[in-house]
């Protein structure tokens, strides 16, 4: 008689009688419950490595994030090595700085996008740690 069952097969034998006979226990379920365990346990693991994967990813999301304020902050303060009081020059300035500011502004967008994509992956591994399967 395997552990698991042991309690309902005593419950059975008051009503079955002390010679009541049990079928052998087919497949060993101890050894189940220990492959299950295995199993579980990676599975666990995995799900706990996805979410510092996705920890990892939002801090590297974030430093980029703060390398382009650094950068965009240095290009919307350079001439480029032209002089500003001159009039030619001033127009030129102003049409590299629209270059590099619309330039930043689409890497802002890239970065906006990836918090969002963070936000709905952490959304998932929240829902595997607290996932219950639906009772039948």
């Amino acid at each position: 008689m395997g552990a698991w069952l042991e309690g309902r097969q005593e419950e059975a034998s008051k009503i079955l009688g002390k010679d009541a006979e049990y079928p052998d226990e087919r497949p060993v379920v101890a050894k189940l419950q220990e492959n299950y365990q295995t199993a579980f346990d990676a599975f666990d693991d995995a799900r706990k490595k996805l979410e510092d994967s996705i920890q990892d990813f939002e801090n590297a999301n974030k430093a980029f994030e703060n390398g382009l304020k650094s950068n965009k902050a240095a290009y919307d303060k350079t001439d480029f090595g032209l002089d500003p009081k001159n009039k030619d020059d001033l127009k030129k300035i102003n049409q590299a700085l629209k270059i590099f500011s619309d330039f930043f502004a689409r890497i802002h967008t890239r970065i906006d996008d990836r918090y969002k994509e963070i936000d709905e992956l952490n959304k998932h591994a929240i829902q595997l740690r607290k996932y219950k399967a639906p009772s039948a």
